[in-house]
């Protein structure tokens, strides 16, 4: 059975990134059928924005795709739960949104037979709301013993894991993160848009049917330049 890798990817850098790309090899290395996912369109095979309240649904909705029975879940600032300063001022409403989001991928967490949480950095959500995700997983891999304390990851469940070194090709500009910024200006949202609806249709045929309608289509942008030229 595949093994779902959800996290963080090139483009966005940072350490969570460079623990998901380690998990990817480790499954690669050991025979695994690997399939991974983001919840921005990156260098991962599918979009699973699993974020917010509608986090857990959409988890599973990768799991019943994919045939995936075991998950490996990077968890982040906005990978399930934002973390509550992001909420402009109003903590409350973040607080309640975090719990919103934990809840419901506790839910698609005990959908799958093996659940391996992934922790390289401090996602900014309340350790109260944290505790229960450390509970339903197998194992919570985290880089760091001091990292696993401030999180209050359970002695029982924690490995401790060497930290994967830096990124290589990927820029820290600090723009780029788990869940923005938006990927078109609207201006050229119409055509992101059909590209969305052209991967969800297509799933892993797209890439290899967009480049076959690219090398299709060379003639007729080569006259279309002529003209435009003469």
């Amino acid at each position: 059975m595949p093994v779902l890798v959800v996290g963080n990817f090139p483009p966005v850098p940072g350490p969570v990134t460079a623990a998901t790309l380690a998990q990817v090899r480790a499954g690669v290395a050991a025979g695994a059928s690997v399939r991974t996912a983001s919840p921005r369109p990156s260098g991962a095979e599918l979009v699973v924005p699993a974020t917010g309240w509608r986090a857990g649904r959409r988890l599973d909705a990768a799991r019943r795709s994919t045939g995936a029975d075991e998950l490996v879940l990077a968890v982040a600032d906005g990978l399930p739960a934002r973390a509550p300063a992001d909420r402009g001022g109003r903590r409350a409403v973040g607080v309640a949104d975090a719990a919103a989001a934990v809840t419901s991928t506790l839910w698609a967490l005990r959908r799958f037979r093996h659940v391996t949480l992934v922790v390289a950095d401090d996602p900014g959500v309340p350790v109260t709301l944290l505790r229960p995700l450390w509970r339903s997983a197998d194992r919570v891999l985290v880089t760091g013993a001091a990292l696993a304390g401030r999180l209050g990851v359970p002695a029982g469940v924690a490995e401790v894991v060497a930290a994967p070194g830096p990124l290589r090709g990927v820029v820290a500009t600090g723009t780029v993160t788990t869940l923005g910024p938006p990927e078109a200006p609207p201006w050229e949202m119409p055509r992101y848009v059909a590209g969305r609806a052209a991967r969800a249709v297509l799933g892993p045929a797209f890439p290899p049917t967009w480049a076959a309608l690219r090398w299709a289509g060379r003639p007729v942008l080569r006259r279309l330049r002529a003209r435009r030229a003469g």
